[in-house]
């Protein structure tokens, strides 16, 4: 992605920021140069059921909080994984987010003095009926 600015309000902060905060041609704010996404489910019979299985990896370069751009946050990996078995109209599955357990700070502030994390790794069991 490349965001860039093509009008400002005079007043608005990125307008200001050579000023206000020595940063000449600010980024956008959230607009980080990629993202990728890649991930996949396979299945195999076995039996009566079937077993399943998938994966996802998402990855972001760094980006800007704010305006001033004086927060910076860090690009980041993202993980997970199921497992599965189908039997008839039932499945059974357990997954995780966030496989590496990284603590990710994801927007904060350092006007604020705080910032916001991803979750933490996270486990999950499903039980799913299906008409």
């Amino acid at each position: 992605m490349d965001g860039k600015y093509t009008w400002l309000e005079s007043g608005a902060a990125p307008e200001q920021a050579l000023a206000l905060y020595g940063v000449a041609n600010p980024s956008p704010p959230q607009i980080p140069d990629y993202t990728v996404a890649a991930g996949f489910d396979y299945g195999v019979d076995l039996g009566a059921g079937r077993l399943k299985l998938g994966a996802d990896w998402y990855r972001t370069d760094d980006y800007v909080v704010a305006s001033p751009n004086d927060f910076v946050i860090d690009g980041y990996d993202r993980i997970g994984a199921f497992v599965g078995y189908e039997l008839g109209n039932w499945e059974l599955r357990v997954s995780a987010r966030n496989l590496t357990d990284e603590a990710t700070i994801v927007s904060g502030s350092r006007a604020l003095g705080g910032f916001i994390l991803l979750a933490p790794r996270e486990w999950l069991a499903t039980v799913t009926w299906k008409l």
